[in-house]
């Protein structure tokens, strides 16, 4: 190979010598089109003498020359070469490479044949020689020989393939628009069919993203369907296993110049279609590492996101499908590469120092060269990733028939992007943690948040936030403890740290689309201790550290602390809705403690007995995150607080409302917000807000309701308890204390009368009935629009199993059923569109893990049952309710959508269990807010009608050995409710029968003892000397009342056995519990005995012998008890 003259070409190309390339490129060109129609070996001859002219007399020079040139970096760039950044080409050479490889490529694609190519090629880091054409072994001036057509086929493969040849962005802006049908309205690119349908219509005059140069339709007649095959998995090979081949993509479909605007959202849905297509067939390159290899070691190859130039490259025909997993595993570490890079020149750290730096990939493209800022740049990139992740991690509905597929996509996404990519911030990774992979992890973070707020969806942060919310809390707290007044990290965290975590919040603080799905993830962070923690560095380790310290609640609130007071101190709205969703998470926290407020005497939750003992009583346990709701409340603004857009009277009497219950200091701050507010002479301004008569009555009435709320919270904590306690057991009692509490009711009550006074002219000034019609037509399509939205965005949510998403729109379906109940007084119209939602939340109680997400659920249910926005005489209610409790499998509408195929018959049979007590919570709520208890009596006339059966026999059911513990303990829960509510459809008789039955058959002591709770429970409301209670009970009930309460105080559920060394500690543990619930039976039976003594006695009057006649009863109690002892 003659190299003497060759680096003249890499250096400077003459006018004369590029005219005359240019002429032989245009001969080039026409005879490729002229092949299109005619089939001739002459016209094949043609074609290869320009191509083999065009080769020797330009590309291989200038190959030879970059081969002998040293490679050279930009400044500033990382120590892996890349072919973008060598300076081997000049202007002219880049120009020629740029407008004429296609030809070049085109010319070898045709000529070659496909079927001599092996299956196996080694791509030399020489280019093929002018000799071995053999040129001269052709005697033909006609036909081109065997030898000529493989030489095509390796100067096709060389220049594709070789890392020194040309840059990759280079080959594929060649190839792809080969592949181009040319056809208007042809169906939208794949990586199957791989054409370039994001090009303008051909009619319309504009520029192209990838330009054809040749023909439109070169390889689309039939006899070049093998030479289109090798075009398509060229490219597909290309593009998932060149190192840099997601990187050239991006730069010739997007990040582009000729790209405008317009066609920007267009090109990334091209690119993220052809990336997630299915892969049949591809050409192979060779990885230098194993496809399964953890990220915890990276080679250049996949760290830098850029290949090494080596010796050789071998590649493969792979004729097999890809599969899923190998197409996410090789897309990853190109991912993950991009996802670390910003325009920022300072937050361009290497995640990979102990290997190698990272690229800079904005600086490598050259935005001059472009003529596109590097802000552009960056933000198209960041739009295609987010977008990109967004397709990989999206569940389309499980009866599709594509859903299998993008399951396993999902899995594997989340293996190899999501898990490497951001697992150090989940604070349970076992894996060594270096402060470069925290810093990666949060430059990964910051581009996801940037792509969502360039409008690509936030599909994929749904699932990354919620996982590495705690490490970013954890972080903030580091921060918190190791800056100085001035912000500056201390010594021992390295200074990009705190630089970059502030850059990822400043992104984050200016997208409010972000402010809830962030807000949740951060405070639901806060519910729980994590595994591992982030300390700062220290002598021997002066940078971060991961440790395996506990990272507790209280160390992550006080990154939240951190976060709300300092970082977004700035930002009110994101501050407001973090306090939004902490006043629900405490409440959800009591929820599950078995208390109501902090406020009030933790008073027991008959459904979890073992709190009769174990109960807080004081506010020294109180939460992190009431402590920090106290700290808020002092030193926040109120715009913070109460928000500073949409903020009214009513949101802020309704968050105040919810917050006084939390704690005493709170309790105080918050009446004595409303007494200010209430005093001030603006509160007209606000009762008579609204432009339209509908607004002003939405208005009052949202007043009206928030109001009420607040008082009835203040009656209820200065309302003594049917034991004669008081409720205020946190809340001081002083005078000043009390004093407050009675000004501010009857401020409420005053403000109350003002707004009834406003809602009677308001309904004064109502003209006509027709306008009232108006009103609710127009509420009642307002309503249905939002709420099959809401459903539809619940539906993807559940579909993609984002808990986050399905919390978000829970919380806005919640809000607004709140509003809507009272807002429609006919629903009939809307009997459809909550049918559909009452399954989608049936649903949402059968999947959902998050108990917050479960508690809005039923709320939501009990609402729209309880207000008849399901049916007339709740008879779908009613259905819903027997296919849930009564069926022995989930209803078709619930198993077609639901994931019930689990892994096994146990986790099946617990996610009914789950539902079965979830539904039960839900006629609880009726019998709490359900004043007339019409919707339960709905309810059972409807099983009645239908199914010939009560309500009360198909609670008895759920109380059967052979249900489980939790199911037998919610029923019984609400059979003690339900039976006083439904008097007299519930005789005591019957109490009293299943009680027998509860104690004889039941093997689980909590059972028994919710059924001794709720037999109390009865006993304390019904039997009370009043002339109610002569109708109600009659001698016979009271006695077996007695009868039971008297084997009740006596019972023991196991025999006592002395104290034994061989004994296990779970033996020890399960013997504790059951003495635990054996007490609560015997504590509910003593009080039970003490209030029937006192009713026999009214009862009996003066009867003689009332006395004696209750000893008799008492010795029969005690030969009770071996019966019950039985069971």
């Amino acid at each position: 190979m003659d190299t003497s003259s060759s680096a003249r070409y890499a250096d400077q190309l003459s006018v004369v010598h590029l005219s005359h390339i240019h002429e032989g490129v245009l001969q080039l060109r026409e005879h490729l089109r002229s092949a299109l129609l005619d089939d001739s070996p002459q016209t094949e001859m043609i074609v290869y003498t320009r191509l083999y002219q065009l080769y020797r007399d330009f590309y291989l020079p200038f190959f030879v020359a970059k081969l002998h040139i040293p490679s050279q970096l930009p400044p500033g760039a990382g120590s892996a070469p890349s072919p973008d950044a060598r300076p081997a080409a000049s202007a002219e050479a880049r120009f020629v490479m740029t407008t004429y490889t296609q030809d070049v490529l085109a010319a070898c694609v045709y000529l070659l044949d496909p079927a001599s190519l092996p299956a196996t090629y080694i791509v030399t880091s020489t280019p093929p020689a002018c000799e071995e054409a053999q040129n001269e072994a052709n005697a033909s001036s006609v036909y081109i020989s065997a030898e000529q057509r493989r030489f095509c086929g390796r100067v096709f493969l060389y220049m594709c393939w070789a890392s020194a040849a040309l840059p990759l962005h280079i080959v594929l802006q060649a190839l792809y628009p080969l592949l181009d049908p040319g056809v208007s309205g042809a169906p939208r690119a794949t990586t199957t069919t791989l054409s370039t349908t994001a090009d303008p219509p051909r009619e319309r005059q504009g520029p192209s993203l990838t330009e054809n140069h040749i023909a439109a339709d070169l390889f689309s007649q039939e006899r070049f369907a093998c030479q289109k095959r090798l075009l398509r998995d060229t490219l597909n090979g290309l593009v998932l296993t060149r190192a840099n081949g997601v990187r050239a993509l991006l730069r010739v479909l997007l990040l582009n110049d000729r790209v405008t605007t317009e066609m920007t959202g267009e090109a990334a849905q091209l690119l993220v279609q052809l990336l997630t297509s299915p892969v049949f067939t591809l050409w192979q390159q060779q990885q230098p590492q194993q496809l399964g290899e953890s990220l915890g070691y990276r080679s250049p190859f996949s760290a830098a996101g850029e290949e090494e130039c080596a010796a050789e490259v071998v590649v493969t025909h792979v004729t097999t499908a890809l599969s899923v997993e190998d197409q996410v595993r090789l897309l990853a570490p190109q991912l993950l590469a991009l996802l670390e890079e910003h325009a920022d020149a300072t937050l361009a750290v290497s995640s990979a120092s102990r290997t190698a730096a990272r690229p800079r990939f904005l600086a490598r493209l050259d935005a001059a060269r472009l003529r596109l800022p590097a802000e552009t740049l960056e933000q198209r990139l960041h739009l295609a990733l987010t977008m990109l992740l967004n397709a990989l991690v999206r569940l389309p509905p499980r009866d599709k028939h594509d859903f299998a597929r993008s399951y396993r996509q999902l899995f594997y996404t989340n293996k190899f992007v999501l898990s490497p990519g951001f697992g150090c911030l989940s604070l349970r990774s076992d894996t060594d943690v270096v402060e470069d992979d925290a810093i990666a992890a949060l430059l990964r973070l910051g581009s996801l948040i940037k792509g969502v707020s360039s409008g690509a969806g936030s599909g994929v942060m749904a699932h990354v936030l919620p996982a590495t919310a705690a490490g970013l809390l954890n972080i903030c707290a580091v921060l918190a403890r190791s800056c100085d007044g001035d912000g500056n990290a201390a010594q021992f965290v390295s200074p990009s740290l705190p630089a970059t975590l502030r850059s990822l919040f400043s992104e984050l603080l200016s997208s409010p689309s972000l402010y809830d799905l962030c807000s949740r993830a951060l405070v639901n962070a806060c519910g729980e201790a994590r595994a591992h923690c982030y300390l700062p560095g220290n002598a021997a380790q002066p940078r971060l550290r991961y440790t395996r310290d506990v990272c507790g609640r209280e160390r992550l609130v006080t990154g939240l602390q951190w976060l709300l007071l300092d970082v977004a101190a700035t930002t009110p709205d994101f501050v407001h809705t973090c306090v939004d969703v902490m006043v629900e998470a405490c409440h959800l926290e009591l929820f599950a403690a078995g208390v109501e407020n902090l406020t009030v005497s933790p008073a027991p939750r008959l459904t979890e007995t073992k709190l009769l003992v174990s109960a807080p009583t004081t506010e020294n346990d109180t939460s992190p995150l009431i402590a920090l709701l106290e700290r808020l409340s002092l030193e926040a603004t109120p715009e913070a607080l109460f928000g500073s857009r949409g903020a009214s009277l009513a949101s802020t009497l309704e968050l105040l409302g919810r917050m006084l219950a939390l704690s005493g200091a709170l309790y105080r701050w918050a009446l004595g917000l409303v007494e200010h507010l209430l005093a001030a002479s603006s509160v007209e301004v606000h009762l008579g807000g609204g432009d339209t008569r509908a607004e002003r009555w939405q208005n009052l009435s949202r007043l009206q309701r928030c109001s009420r709320k607040i008082l009835a919270s203040l009656t209820q904590l200065n309302t003594p308890t049917p034991r004669g306690g008081a409720w205020h057991s946190v809340v001081s009692t002083d005078g000043a204390q009390l004093s407050l509490t009675a000004r501010v009711q009857q401020a409420l009550g005053a403000f109350l009368e003002r707004i009834e006074e406003h809602l009677a002219s308001c309904e004064a000034v109502e003209q006509l009935s027709y306008d009232k019609q108006h009103r609710q037509g127009e509420a009642i399509t307002a309503v249905r629009a939002e709420w099959e939205q809401l459903a539809e965005k619940l539906r993807a949510a559940l579909d993609s199993r984002a808990a986050i998403d399905v919390a978000v729109t829970l919380a806005k379906l919640a809000h607004g059923v709140d509003d809507v109940v009272f807002e429609v007084t006919d629903p009939q119209p809307l009997y459809d569109t909550t049918q559909r939602l009452l399954q989608l939340l049936v649903r949402v109680l059968c999947e959902a893990d998050d108990v917050g997400a479960a508690v809005r659920a039923v709320h939501c249910v009990a609402w729209l049952g309880m207000y008849r926005f399901d049916s007339k005489d709740s008879t779908y209610m009613a259905d819903v309710m027997w296919s849930v409790l009564a069926e022995d499998h989930l209803p078709p509408w619930l198993s077609a959508s639901a994931e019930y195929t689990v892994a096994t018959q146990a986790a099946a049979a617990s996610r009914i269990c789950r539902l079965r007590v979830r539904v039960l919570d839900v006629l609880l709520s009726w019998t709490d807010y359900d004043e007339d208890d019409l919707t339960l009596r709905n309810l059972d006339d409807s099983l009645r009608r239908k199914h010939h059966t009560s309500l009360y026999d198909v609670l008895v059911a759920l109380c059967r050995s052979t249900e489980d513990a939790f199911v037998q303990v919610a029923a019984l829960h609400f059979i003690g409710t339900y039976a006083l509510a439904m008097q007299p459809r519930v005789p005591v008789s019957a109490i009293c029968d299943l009680c027998r039955d509860v104690f004889r058959l039941s093997r689980h002591e909590m059972a028994k003892a919710a059924c001794a709770a709720a037999l109390g429970k009865i006993v304390a409301s019904l039997c009370h000397p009043s002339d109610a209670t002569l109708l109600v009970l009659s001698e016979l009930d009271i006695n077996n009342l007695q009868t039971l309460a008297s084997a009740m105080s006596s019972y023991r559920g196991r025999p006592h056995v002395e104290g034994n060394a061989s004994v296990t500690a779970p033996a020890m543990s399960a013997a504790a519990e059951t003495d635990l619930h054996d007490e609560v039976i015997r504590l509910h039976g003593r009080e039970m005995l003490a209030i029937l003594r006192r009713t026999s006695l009214g009862f009996g009057g003066a009867r003689a012998g009332a006395a004696p006649a209750a000893a008799d009863d008492l010795r029969v109690s005690s030969l009770r008890v071996s019966e019950l002892r039985r069971a």
